[in-house]
């Protein structure tokens, strides 16, 4: 599996899920990015135009592809 981005909103439903699913993957030695966006809740992307939140996550991700080093990231 090659690098992998986890996106996950800090007051969305599966918040915990999502960091927790990042979490046991870097565990087994994957690639992996988690971006948290701060202050947003379930499905912001899709109920909330955050053009400026969705280039920032998209940002970070080019970042990390291009560097080759998976952080946790919070937008």
């Amino acid at each position: 599996m090659g690098h992998m981005l986890v996106v996950a909103a800090e007051r969305g439903f599966f918040r915990d899920r999502n960091v927790e699913y990042a979490e046991r993957m870097k565990a087994m030695g994957k690639d992996v990015e988690l971006v948290v966006f701060v202050g947003q809740g379930h499905r912001f992307f899709g109920v909330i135009p955050l053009w400026t939140l969705t280039a920032s996550c998209c940002e970070s991700s080019g970042d990390s592809w291009r560097n080759g080093k998976p952080d946790e990231v919070s937008v």
